[in-house]
């Protein structure tokens, strides 16, 4: 079975560069300034003719809507799918979760000579203007609820398109010192593609942070998958369980089938998850009028695009766990999954997500599904058998961004021998031991 994972931490496309201290990066990831001389912006313009590229950017949520259709065509044809960065979902942030933060959009359209490529969208890039490190930083925007900040860039010219971006930025009147990208698998030729475009205009790129999502990829069958990925004694467990809760009356999976079952469905799982911890941390859904407005709006919008997956378990009638997909095809995300604590010895969530891994091995259109869990999350990992690695890049645009930065990192690393060669000294420092 195929894991999507590096674990060499390494870069991929070419060997690793030197950052400002000359070393690996941070956490031992990899820092790219300089890459293979073959690379070039014109080897690149070659991918796409000849045309001129412009570059639009929207500073309100009233702007958008000019660019539907280009937006659209774009997420259809971009080289990986990523729901959080499409009209409806961006949008719908920008309307209930942006609050008083500085965001926009940056649109890179490009016009060739033929009809058909006049006008083409081939990259978007939601930012947020904020300050790392006391400095100027453009970050591309991730609100609580986006689990992924790869931006939407046709195939082919990720390179250019990221050239694009970075140059733009570089020369903007508000003059930022940093590009935080965050949340970028590093496995995709998005990825690639900003290394490429740093070693072209010989950039430094920094990695900061990373860590390994447990990821679903379909097998052979719903079977010999649960077979591979779960211990023996795991599944013994489960199915034990599920016999117990069977026992308590009528177990059925449903998904809302028309738009009065979808609101039914909605409010019953905002009930659900506020009914269970997140409810008492006021950190579920309901807890805040804005985050459940949100919910509903991307919901109802990736219904109508046949792009939501609502997922209950049910117990005689009443749902005692509840999950939240987005399907983009050839891909999916786990969104928000919700189960009744009072059944929590029948284990209803892994119940349900066993449901959900059977459904992906019935639906051909869907290969995977990111299961956008925080960082070790055990349950997840424990039933799905791949991972994908996020990534945390910092590339500075003006020598203050690259002193900040070369200062930060080396500060990290005197830190770390610190506490090597004078262990105890962390715990004085903190007060207490970790």
């Amino acid at each position: 079975m195929s894991r999507l994972t590096n674990p060499e931490l390494t870069p991929i496309s070419h060997p690793a560069g030197r950052d400002l201290l000359g070393q690996a990066g941070a956490n031992g990831c990899p820092s790219i300034k300089h890459g293979p001389d073959e690379l070039s912006a014109a080897s690149l313009r070659k991918q796409i003719g000849l045309g001129s590229f412009r570059i639009d950017y929207c500073a309100s949520r009233d702007e958008l809507a000019r660019h539907e259709l280009a937006w659209q065509g774009l997420a259809s044809a971009a080289n990986a799918p990523n729901p959080f960065y499409t009209l409806p979902m961006l949008g719908a942030a920008w309307d209930y979760l942006a609050g008083a933060s500085d965001v926009g959009v940056v649109l890179i359209y490009h016009d060739g000579e033929r009809p058909a490529e006049k006008n083409r969208l081939m990259g978007l890039f939601p930012i947020e203007w904020s300050r790392e490190l006391g400095l100027l930083t453009v970050r591309l925007w991730r609100h609580q609820y986006c689990y992924l900040g790869e931006p939407l860039v046709r195939p082919g010219i990720e390179a250019r398109v990221w050239q694009l971006f970075l140059d733009w930025l570089g020369g903007h009147r508000r003059q930022p010192s940093l590009v935080d990208v965050n949340h970028i698998p590093a496995d995709g030729e998005v990825y690639r593609g900003l290394i490429d475009a740093s070693a072209i205009e010989k950039r430094l790129s920094l990695c900061v942070d990373e860590y390994n999502r447990a990821m679903f990829v379909r097998g052979d069958s719903f079977e010999s998958y649960v077979a591979n990925s779960c211990t023996k004694h795991s599944l013994q467990e489960i199915r034990r369980q599920r016999r117990r809760l069977e026992e308590l009356g009528r177990v059925e999976l449903k998904q809302p089938q028309d738009a009065a079952e979808l609101e039914v469905a909605l409010a019953s799982f905002l009930v659900l998850e506020n009914a269970g911890w997140k409810g008492k941390e006021a950190s579920s859904l309901a807890s805040a009028n804005q985050s459940q407005a949100y919910f509903q709006t991307i919901c109802r919008a990736a219904s109508e695009q046949q792009q939501l997956q609502l997922l209950g378990l049910y117990l005689n009638g009443e749902p005692i766990a509840m999950k939240c997909n987005f399907l983009s095809q050839p891909g999916s995300y786990a969104f928000k999954i919700a189960f009744d604590e009072r059944y929590s010895r029948y284990s209803p969530g892994i119940q349900l997500e066993l449901e959900t891994m059977k459904l992906l091995h019935e639906e051909d259109s869907i290969e995977w599904m990111d299961s956008c869990a925080t960082r070790g999350h055990f349950m997840i990992s424990r039933l799905w058998g791949e991972q994908r690695t996020l990534r945390r890049l910092l590339i500075p645009l003006t020598p203050a961004g690259e002193l900040a930065l070369g200062v930060s990192e080396l500060s990290r690393r005197v830190w770390r021998c610190v506490k090597r060669i004078w262990p105890a000294s962390g715990d004085k420092a903190g007060g207490q031991k970790n």
